[in-house]
């Protein structure tokens, strides 16, 4: 955009802070505690977190692609992907964990087998790498289970990452 700023100690700040007293690092927003000890289950796992480590090597570019390439958008939305993320995230909010078994008619390991596919047409070479690094039956790890915890010991039981990823 090439957009500049003009900025020196002469010009007058009437609200807000000036550039000299805004911090010099950037901070996050904090997790809020649902979400936190979420990820600290997560966490205390090598293969979950390793998968979590991955996916938030891979979260630029996946969000950039559901949003900005429209094969991959428009299979996240048939595959009810805004839905089941929601889900999820209620889900860890409300402390409950149950997850729906369809939402319209989609399974949720349906929802990883498209986006994965429509990943790999279109993504990078590195996310098509990890994407390859291990070969998981979705299908099995998701059938009967309606609860994160229970999904997340399935996975720490049949996925095996290798050492590439």
């Amino acid at each position: 955009m090439k957009i500049k700023i003009p900025y020196s100690p002469d010009i007058k700040v009437i609200s807000g802070e000036t550039l000299a007293e805004m911090p010099s690092s950037v901070l996050e927003a904090p997790i809020p505690e649902p979400y936190q000890a979420f990820r600290e289950r997560l966490q205390a796992n090598d293969v979950t977190a390793r998968m979590l480590t991955i996916g938030q090597g891979h979260s630029q570019e996946i969000t950039y692609l559901v949003n900005h390439c429209r094969p991959v958008t428009v299979a996240w939305r048939r595959c009810e992907g805004p839905a089941f993320l929601a889900a999820v995230m209620g889900a860890v909010r409300d402390g409950h964990y149950r997850l729906p078994q369809k939402i319209n008619g989609v399974a949720p390991h349906e929802v990883l087998v498209r986006m994965r596919a429509v990943l790999s047409q279109h993504g990078s070479a590195a996310l098509k790498e990890t994407m390859n690094s291990t070969d998981v039956d979705l299908e099995e790890i998701f059938r009967g289970c309606d609860n994160l915890h229970d999904l997340i010991e399935r996975i720490n039981r049949h996925v095996r990452l290798t050492a590439a990823v």
